[in-house]
């Protein structure tokens, strides 16, 4: 009797993803564990398809789609261009897959087993399936060649059917192989050659062994210019120290990829901007073979950003002076003796709308400043710089009770300072301004934990409504009782928080219940402490 593949052959133990597994997850468990193909099954592990790397392919384009979703996450999308990237971004294994794959039932016999790979030389791998569809293991051509070569002959026939049958297996199964090998070949190169990005693979010291013809148009240097060459003796090296100094640091010593924006300079002397995604490709023992950058050009959307904090810049810069002018002079107006009850009430209103509207042009300045690449950094103690704060607050809400406890030893973090004092600062106040009228009470804590920093700012005023909490963060969103309870304000407050934790990479988030008041939770990764 001829062996059975589930008895003899097939792989039991089957990494699966699901229909709704994201590509990007998809792609990194293929190239990770070197498979050709993953099976999806659903909840009850019923086979309902495969996903191989040529699935991952667009090849009217020759784009491969989890990079084009990295990419996507970094580019602002134009109008005409939004519905189309929001449909890639959304793209899971259930729409690229496919739903139809050839399988082999559970007691599929050896010759019918050869035959498959034998005829469908693209196939590899197989799964196998039992009755009902549900996937009991799978089976590859490498399977099948360590079948042959390393296992003993288990057939009844002679020794002679089993070399001729052994001999001319191994013949079409390594044949197949080859063809297989090359077709993935080809489609690699033309992916690379024919990718509208910018592509460039060079050794672990940098040394470029290969662009594509979207390189050259950018740069304007040839391929033979190129090759054999470091970037930084051609367009490279006019960034901060400080950025290549990060770059080496993740992608030589951590081995992780590494994503920034350079300005570079092309063969004419033109300076342009590119986005630049570096990937460390790793052998076997963990060693780097080679880097490959992936480097987009932004440079419309980097003049664009520029505009509009210029412009930002100028209309602020020119509105806070004669705000604080008109400020000063109101304040002098009001201490006069000849103002009437009714007068002094318009300058009071007067006022309150000139603070509104100085406040608001502060919030579009730090608005302005969030994401700027050339934020500077320094070292400073967060502990400290809070109890500063709440020493502030207080001043300005008398009537509030504050605590605030710590735990853990360095506090110290290495980032923008005042982008951070912007967020305690706005998190603490709000806390005291929203805080119970008759019984004030905010309570912070700051802890080191194992993964990070958390912080929690507590206050026992009203409760976030329900209908208000998933717009909380909203650009210009304030609730019906943060009016009442603040008549004035910009609505820019938590939206600038939220804007800056995500620019740091920190979490935030909030609970918010009745008669438990309101708690703001900030999660500091320890990568940024």
């Amino acid at each position: 009797m001829n062996p059975k593949i589930a008895k003899d052959i097939m792989t039991k133990e089957v990494v699966t993803i699901s229909p709704d597994t994201s590509i990007s997850d998809a792609s990194k468990l293929l190239y990770k564990n070197r498979f050709n193909g993953l099976p999806v099954v659903d909840k009850n592990k019923v086979l309902v398809g495969i996903l191989t790397e040529y699935d991952l392919v667009n090849i009217d384009s020759a784009t491969h789609l989890p990079t084009l979703q990295r990419i996507l996450r970094h580019v602002a999308p134009d109008d005409g261009a939004k519905e189309e990237i929001e449909a890639i971004s959304k793209l899971k294994v259930g729409n690229l897959m496919n739903s139809d794959p050839m399988t082999l039932r559970e007691y599929a016999t050896l010759e019918e087993t050869i035959a498959a790979f034998s005829q469908h030389h693209k196939v590899n791998p197989i799964p196998v399936v039992d009755e009902n569809k549900k996937l009991v293991g799978i089976i590859s051509r490498s399977d099948m060649i360590k079948f042959f070569t390393e296992l003993p002959p288990t057939l009844p026939e002679s020794e002679l059917q089993w070399t001729n049958l052994k001999e001319s297996a191994i013949t079409g199964l390594v044949e197949k192989s080859m063809d297989l090998l090359e077709e993935r070949m080809d489609l690699l190169q033309m992916n690379i050659l024919s990718s509208e990005q910018a592509m460039l693979i060079t050794t672990p010291d940098a040394e470029i062994i290969f662009a594509n013809k979207a390189w050259e148009k950018l740069t304007g240097y040839t391929t033979e210019e190129i090759i054999g060459k470091h970037p930084n003796d051609l367009w490279g090296g006019h960034m901060p120290e400080r950025l290549y100094r990060d770059l080496w640091n993740t992608i030589k010593n951590e081995k992780k990829p590494f994503a920034g924006e350079v300005k570079n300079v092309k063969k004419d002397g033109t300076e342009y901007w590119q986005e630049t995604y570096i990937t460390p490709v790793l052998d076997e023992a963990g060693n780097i073979k080679f880097f490959m950058a992936i480097e987009p050009e932004i440079t419309d959307k980097k003049k664009k950003e520029q505009f509009r904090e210029e412009f930002i810049s100028i209309i602020g810069h020119q509105l806070r002076n004669p705000l604080a002018g008109i400020s000063w002079i109101i304040e002098l107006l009001s201490r006069s003796p000849n103002l009437s009850e009714d007068d002094k009430k318009k300058v009071e209103e007067i006022y309150k709308q000139n603070k509104g509207l100085a406040n608001f042009v502060a919030d579009l300045l730090v608005l302005s400043r969030i994401g700027r690449k050339d934020m500077s950094k320094e070292d400073f103690d967060l502990r400290s710089e809070i109890d500063l704060i709440i020493k502030e607050v207080k001043v300005a809400n008398p009537g509030v009770e504050f605590s605030f406890q710590s735990e853990g030893g360095d506090f110290s973090l290495m980032t923008n300072k005042p982008m951070v004092i912007q967020v305690f600062a706005n998190l603490i106040y709000n806390a005291a301004e929203y805080s119970d009228r008759d019984a004030g009470r905010v309570d912070l804590e700051l802890k080191k934990e194992s993964d990070g920093w958390f912080f929690s700012c507590y206050n026992n005023g009203p409760e976030i409504k329900e209908a208000d909490k998933s717009k909380i963060f909203s650009k210009f969103f304030r609730s019906d009782t943060a009016q009442k309870i603040k008549e004035k304000g910009t609505g820019l407050g938590l939206f600038i928080i939220k804007t800056i934790c995500d620019n740091f990479g920190w979490g935030l988030w909030f609970e918010s219940a009745s008669g438990q008041g309101t708690t703001f939770y900030v999660k500091i990764p320890i990568v940024n402490s």
